[in-house]
């Protein structure tokens, strides 16, 4: 216990730089033409998804939202339409809970669009009840932030290496994983990063970690998983990064409330911000040669906790589960 106290410690004061990042030279203006890219960003019809899909239509790419909602996301659709003057933008049904429902998710789009330039697994969960499970049994934030992405990411990987072929090496594919600060108060450390009993059913461990501790450590998978991703995927043209977009007032707070809402509040900053950073790891030139790297605000290269980095024995570990975990929804 008291392990577990020192390390939210040292990852709360880890984390206190990022709270109130400096201003940034580089903004959502900066994003350059992106005529004839095809995005998709999963969540986007809300939050930062939302502010994320309208920076990548005001500079003309054509964009696919990942929502499971189809009220809400042809709703959004409309505004964004609206407020960017730009039509292409559409909707791909998904629920990243079920993974039963990500093959046909994968179909709808390729029946679209040959192509994929920029994927962004924007979309997450964020302290939800500990009796909240996805479709299959998964704890809901891993579920979500985590496995459901992993697997879209997978099934989409043959059409993002067709494009990538296409492209020029200094123009790559581009997959962006949103992680969080939060990865720097994860209890789990060393080899034990990720801790694989908390993540299907239920458990003793699981409700010891508790909800903001199953989160952070949903954020570590993020981080782990792209890392991974960009060393298996070295030399096809296809760079993986990962995201702190900042600490944002989003619908991502929902099931936050009482005092730690009252905490989380002093600390927010608008949600049309959180695109920056986002849109800087999957469109700025310069982030164009930056596998497997770690940004935070405002559109900085960061580092993310110093056993998160070159683990490659977790990395390789948490691949394999998740592999595991999918096979059966990959024909």
């Amino acid at each position: 216990m008291l392990n577990h106290l020192s390390t939210r410690i040292e990852g709360a004061f880890k984390c206190a730089p990022l709270l109130y990042p400096a201003n940034g030279k580089w903004t959502v203006a900066d994003v350059p033409d992106l005529t004839g890219k095809v995005a998709l960003v999963t969540g986007g019809s809300s939050g930062i998804g939302y502010e994320t899909v309208k920076g990548l239509l005001e500079k003309n790419a054509t964009v696919y939202i990942g929502a499971r909602s189809v009220e809400k996301a042809n709703e959004a659709i409309q505004k964004l339409k609206e407020a960017t003057g730009n039509q292409n933008v559409h909707l791909i049904q998904m629920d990243l809970a079920d993974l039963s429902s990500l093959q046909k998710s994968v179909t709808d789009f390729k029946t679209t669009s040959p192509k994929l330039h920029i994927l962004i697994n924007n979309a997450g969960v964020m302290v939800p009840p500990l009796n909240m499970f996805t479709t299959q049994g998964y704890d809901l934030q891993w579920g979500t932030n985590v496995l459901g992405h992993y697997l879209l990411t997978k099934l989409l990987l043959p059409t993002m290496e067709a494009t990538a072929a296409t492209m020029s090496p200094t123009d790559p594919v581009r997959i962006i994983d949103i992680s969080s600060s939060t990865h720097f108060i994860n209890i789990n450390t060393g080899a034990n990063i990720i801790s694989y009993e908390t993540l299907h059913g239920d458990s003793k461990v699981r409700t010891r970690l508790g909800d903001l501790g199953l989160y952070s450590q949903s954020k570590s998978g993020n981080i782990l998983v792209a890392q991974a991703r960009a060393r298996l995927l070295k030399g096809h043209n296809i760079v993986s990064m990962s995201v702190h977009p900042g600490h944002l007032e989003s619908s991502l707070h929902r099931y936050n409330g009482g005092p730690r809402m009252m905490l989380i509040s002093a600390i927010l900053y608008p949600g049309s911000m959180g695109a920056i950073t986002p849109l800087y790891a999957a469109t700025a030139p310069e982030t164009a040669q930056a596998n497997g790297k770690f940004f935070i605000p405002w559109a900085r290269e960061g580092s993310p906790r110093s056993d998160h980095i070159n683990n490659i024995a977790v990395e390789d570990k948490l691949i394999a589960w998740l592999e595991e975990h999918v096979k059966e929804y990959v024909s």
